[in-house]
């Protein structure tokens, strides 16, 4: 529960944060804020791992403490957080209902049977595929034992100590969750991020939102991103 107010609490510094720019429309926003949010938790991750203090305590400080400044920045936008949020909503119904087609609904309802199919597996199932256990968990769980961030010896194979990238986003959770079940609901959120982004790419090129939407949705039941997502 509080990995998840957490996350709430850094996503409403961030809302805040980027309504400054009203006319931003929602799919940039809610890139923008995406992009924050992962840019924070990598950099206090990095920043507390590297002096040794790598522990879900300090993590829950320093980024309540940073998302509090931001909330600070924002002072004068708290007033119209109901109106920002009515405004994104009355964007979101509308792209839904000018972007209807049978194709598109079939889509959203394959999405939603496969985020409950996720978040079963990622409660029930610990990852299993060979790359999770020997290459993108080896570094991070380390690091969790450890509370620090620190370049593993050499004998270990080459391969095993280089992730020092978006492994540092898997460690989230980990850390918080004492545990490796929630490891598939982080590539789920970055391939959500994935369709946010073919949107707005579709758009920019004068595509229409129908088929827009249509293709974004696509994307994340392509072979590949599903392979990846189990």
């Amino acid at each position: 529960m509080i990995f998840v107010i957490l996350n709430l609490y850094i996503l409403l510094a961030f809302y805040l944060f980027t309504k400054r720019k009203f006319a931003q429309p929602l799919s940039e926003s809610i890139l923008s804020i995406c992009t924050l949010l992962i840019a924070q938790i990598v950099i206090t991750q990095l920043i507390l791992g590297v002096l040794g203090f790598l522990t879900d305590i300090y993590l829950l400080i320093f980024n309540i403490t940073i998302s509090s400044v931001f909330i600070f920045l924002s002072r004068n936008h708290i007033q119209n957080i109901q109106s920002f949020a009515s405004h994104d909503y009355k964007i979101f119904s509308s792209l839904i209902r000018n972007s209807y087609t049978p194709y598109n609904l079939l889509l959203i309802l394959m999405l939603t049977l496969t985020t409950l199919w996720i978040a079963a597996a990622a409660y029930l199932l610990p990852p299993r595929a060979i790359d999770d256990i020997t290459y993108h968990l080896t570094t991070i769980i380390e690091f969790i034992k450890q509370n620090k961030i620190f370049i593993l010896p050499i004998e270990y194979r080459p391969h095993v100590t280089m992730p020092l990238n978006a492994e540092l986003i898997f460690m989230w959770p980990l850390i918080f969750f004492k545990n490796d079940h929630s490891i598939g609901i982080v590539q789920y959120f970055v391939a959500l991020i994935g369709i946010v982004v073919i949107y707005r790419f579709s758009r920019l090129f004068s595509i229409g939102s129908k088929i827009s939407l249509f293709v974004s949705l696509l994307f994340i039941f392509s072979p590949v991103v599903l392979a990846q997502l189990f």
